[in-house]
């Protein structure tokens, strides 16, 4: 075959479309056109979602959408021209369309669908790439969002590709909506003889020593019932990252575990009674014989030891006093009942200070009032010159501040390794609303501590509070002003 007649059927007409003429070269041009068309979209894609709107910092999931929309639209404009340079009539190409359309889309009707459920997740931007999300019983982390499907990674690092339109018609638990936080439960069943007083103290304890789990909210734990063989409790406590949730839980069993032990509280077996009906015909147990009981594996199951719990978890043991027992000890605590008690331990949680540590400065936002369980705590003001107190075990400090809304008027730092019991603000507050005797045992601490008062009335002078008062008893003064900020009527 010539080069000419090669040129010939390559001219060649096979059918028109319009006023256009199609031949086998129009046909690659115009496919050519629309591949280099596609590509640049890809990359113009990439360049948008990787690099420029990261620069103008546009998060990751809201980059996607913007990169996706964009591009998309872009192509479908440009391809439109492409169509009207190579001199189709896109109007009586629309007619044509449009009815295939009818036809192709009862046959492709799922993809259509997936399409515009894939749209619908893009312009709404409920999820986004990196979101943590639970679905039909798969956890994992949005990797991409396209217009057909979405692809999850699974915290096994699989890859799940999901039609969009399963996504748009079934409930999904969205964990990193606003932000990455959340709640995890611990059930946690205990023998029916154990103190639930007890079992919370050491819960609360074991759950504030993890460093993940979060102070505001703080834990809690929930007294669910009586089961079969135990008492059933569960804790709550948050976290800044919920995907860590597993990881988080086994640190957490390891230190419960680990306090359960050292305060004596029990973990029950199931318990059943077994009768046997011909108990003589059983032969007795065969003794353990001193070679078992010599080796590795006879030593750790004669000390009972847990091989999972490496000493380096827990640095620091539980205190050889109960917290309940320490505000017993308290004389305006004396009178609280077990409930009364529990609420306070449930309020707030340990702390434990190493001689010379600083526990507040002057000029610091008061967040907390404390109780001195043990050791010494020197509060010293510096504007003075001079210490105001050595506060011992079984004194309460701080509270004045807080309450009043004002900040810190002195350092308190540490004389010895101390333990504290510390109450949050937001938690002190609600614990005076719900818990009137509460309220009146901190207003009779404050008006007990009568020399401490001086610095703490020019304070409130400096501020402008105390001045709008007509008497000038600001012990008095701070017990109206008790009352008032919590709502309290007077005993």
């Amino acid at each position: 075959m010539s080069i000419s007649d090669f040129l010939h059927i390559w001219d060649r007409a096979i059918f028109k479309l319009g006023n256009q003429t199609i031949t086998i070269a129009w046909i690659i041009s115009l496919a050519l056109t629309l591949v280099l068309l596609g590509l640049g979209i890809i990359y113009c894609k990439k360049f948008l979602r990787n690099w420029l709107l990261v620069k103008l910092g546009i998060s990751r999931g809201n980059s996607v959408v913007i990169s996706t929309l964009l591009t998309y639209g872009l192509g479908a404009i440009i391809a439109v021209i492409i169509l009207q340079v190579y001199g189709l009539d896109i109007t009586s190409l629309a007619v044509v369309l449009g009815g295939l359309g009818v036809g192709i889309g009862f046959g492709l009707q799922d993809l259509t669908k997936n399409i515009v459920s894939g749209v619908t997740l893009l312009v709404e931007n409920k999820l986004q790439v990196g979101d943590y999300v639970e679905f039909s019983g798969l956890t994992g982390y949005i990797k991409e969002i396209s217009m057909r499907s979405t692809i999850i990674t699974t915290l096994d690092g699989g890859d799940v590709i999901l039609p969009n339109s399963t996504l748009t018609t079934n409930e999904v638990l969205n964990w990193s909506y606003r932000d990455f936080s959340g709640r995890i439960r611990l059930p946690i069943t205990v023998a029916y003889r154990s103190d639930p007083v007890l079992v919370t103290e050491t819960l609360l304890y074991a759950v504030h020593k993890h460093p993940a789990v979060r102070r505001e909210p703080l834990p809690r734990v929930i007294f669910k019932g009586f089961g079969d063989s135990a008492l059933e409790f569960e804790v709550w406590a948050w976290v800044d990252r919920i995907d860590n949730a597993l990881t988080i839980k086994s640190s957490l069993n390891f230190t419960i575990n680990y306090y359960f032990r050292q305060a004596g509280i029990e973990i029950p077996f199931p318990q059943q009674d077994i009768w046997f009906r011909n108990p003589e015909t059983l032969r007795p147990p065969t003794p353990i014989s001193p070679e078992f009981l010599a080796s590795p594996l006879g030593e750790l199951n004669h000390n009972n030891h847990d091989p999972g719990l490496d000493s380096s978890t827990c640095s620091e043991t539980l205190p050889n006093y109960s917290l309940r027992e320490c505000l017993h000890r308290i004389p305006y605590f004396q009178t609280c009942n077990e409930l009364s008690v529990l609420q306070i331990i449930q309020s707030g949680y340990r702390k434990f200070l190493s001689r010379h540590s600083i526990l507040f400065q002057a000029g610091e936002a008061a967040d907390a009032m404390y109780v001195l369980l043990s050791g010494e705590i020197e509060s010293f003001s510096h504007k003075l010159n001079r210490r105001i107190k050595v506060y011992q075990a079984g004194e309460m400090f701080g509270e004045v501040p807080v309450l009043l809304n004002f900040p810190y008027i002195v350092d308190a730092r540490a004389l010895t390794d101390c333990h504290i019991f510390v109450i949050p603000k937001v938690q002190l507050e609600t614990l005076l609303k719900v818990a009137p005797y509460f309220a009146e045992i901190v207003t009779q601490e404050m008006i007990s501590e009568r020399e401490l008062y001086d610095p703490v009335q020019q304070k409130l002078e400096e501020l402008g509070l105390f001045k709008t008062m007509e008497q000038k008893d600001v012990l008095a003064w701070v017990r109206t002003r008790v009352k008032e900020l919590l709502s309290l009527s007077s005993n």
